[in-house]
Protein backbone atom coordinates (compact mmCIF):
# COMPACT_ATOMS: atom_id res chain seq x y z
CA UNK A 1 0.00 0.00 0.00
CA UNK A 2 2.82 2.11 0.57
CA UNK A 3 4.45 1.93 -2.94
CA UNK A 4 0.89 2.49 -4.34
CA UNK A 5 -0.05 5.44 -1.74
CA UNK A 6 3.88 7.11 -2.75
CA UNK A 7 3.52 6.47 -6.22
CA UNK A 8 0.16 7.96 -6.47
CA UNK A 9 1.47 11.10 -5.01
CA UNK A 10 4.16 11.62 -7.01
CA UNK A 11 1.46 11.79 -9.97
CA UNK A 12 -0.41 14.39 -7.98
CA UNK A 13 2.90 16.23 -8.02
CA UNK A 14 3.72 15.51 -11.76
CA UNK A 15 -0.30 16.90 -12.37
CA UNK A 16 -0.04 20.24 -9.82
CA UNK A 17 4.13 20.92 -11.39
CA UNK A 18 1.54 20.30 -15.31
CA UNK A 19 -0.62 22.48 -14.10
CA UNK A 20 1.60 25.46 -12.86
CA UNK A 21 3.47 25.21 -15.99
CA UNK A 22 -0.21 25.62 -17.81
CA UNK A 23 -1.02 28.52 -15.82
CA UNK A 24 2.87 30.06 -16.33
CA UNK A 25 2.16 29.73 -19.92
CA UNK A 26 -1.12 30.88 -19.84
CA UNK A 27 -0.09 34.36 -18.21
CA UNK A 28 2.83 34.30 -20.48
CA UNK A 29 0.48 34.50 -23.29
CA UNK A 30 -2.05 36.58 -21.80
CA UNK A 31 1.29 39.25 -21.36
CA UNK A 32 2.21 38.69 -25.16
CA UNK A 33 -1.64 38.79 -26.57
CA UNK A 34 -1.71 42.18 -24.33
CA UNK A 35 1.95 43.93 -25.55
CA UNK A 36 0.43 43.03 -28.89
CA UNK A 37 -2.98 44.59 -28.52
CA UNK A 38 -0.61 47.61 -27.19
CA UNK A 39 1.47 48.12 -29.81
CA UNK A 40 -1.52 47.59 -32.49
CA UNK A 41 -3.21 50.11 -30.98
CA UNK A 42 -0.24 52.50 -30.86
CA UNK A 43 0.20 52.02 -34.58
CA UNK A 44 -3.34 52.88 -35.11
CA UNK A 45 -2.17 56.07 -33.27
CA UNK A 46 0.60 56.49 -34.85
CA UNK A 47 -0.85 55.87 -38.33
CA UNK A 48 -4.02 58.24 -37.77
CA UNK A 49 -0.84 60.85 -36.71
CA UNK A 50 0.89 60.63 -39.96
CA UNK A 51 -2.37 60.80 -42.00
CA UNK A 52 -3.54 64.05 -40.23
CA UNK A 53 0.22 65.44 -40.85
CA UNK A 54 0.32 64.37 -44.59
CA UNK A 55 -3.19 66.16 -44.59
CA UNK A 56 -1.46 69.73 -43.15
CA UNK A 57 1.50 68.91 -45.12
CA UNK A 58 -0.59 69.12 -48.54
CA UNK A 59 -2.54 72.07 -46.79
CA UNK A 60 0.20 73.89 -46.42
CA UNK A 61 2.16 73.26 -49.37
CA UNK A 62 -1.23 74.91 -51.26
CA UNK A 63 -1.14 77.98 -49.45
CA UNK A 64 2.53 78.13 -50.09
CA UNK A 65 2.05 77.72 -54.03
CA UNK A 66 -0.81 80.03 -53.54
CA UNK A 67 1.30 82.77 -52.21
CA UNK A 68 4.23 81.87 -54.46
CA UNK A 69 6.70 79.94 -52.61
CA UNK A 70 8.54 77.16 -53.60
CA UNK A 71 8.94 74.44 -51.02
CA UNK A 72 12.62 74.11 -51.77
CA UNK A 73 13.32 77.90 -51.65
CA UNK A 74 11.59 77.26 -47.74
CA UNK A 75 13.99 74.62 -47.19
CA UNK A 76 16.66 76.10 -48.11
CA UNK A 77 15.80 79.39 -46.01
CA UNK A 78 14.74 77.21 -42.57
CA UNK A 79 17.99 75.71 -43.34
CA UNK A 80 19.70 78.98 -43.63
CA UNK A 81 18.18 80.43 -40.49
CA UNK A 82 18.81 77.58 -38.51
CA UNK A 83 22.74 77.86 -39.29
CA UNK A 84 22.63 81.81 -38.60
CA UNK A 85 20.68 80.49 -35.40
CA UNK A 86 23.36 77.80 -34.45
CA UNK A 87 26.21 80.85 -34.69
CA UNK A 88 24.31 83.24 -32.63
CA UNK A 89 24.39 80.78 -29.74
CA UNK A 90 27.70 79.82 -30.27
CA UNK A 91 28.16 83.41 -30.20
CA UNK A 92 26.78 83.84 -27.00
CA UNK A 93 27.94 81.06 -25.12
CA UNK A 94 31.34 82.70 -26.15
CA UNK A 95 30.50 85.56 -24.24
CA UNK A 96 28.99 83.84 -21.48
CA UNK A 97 31.93 81.67 -20.65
Amino acid sequence: MENLSGHLLEEDIDLVNKGVKIMDYKKELEQITETVETQKLEKAKLEERKRKLTEDKTKILKELEELGIKEEVLEETVEELEIELQKGIEKCKQVLN
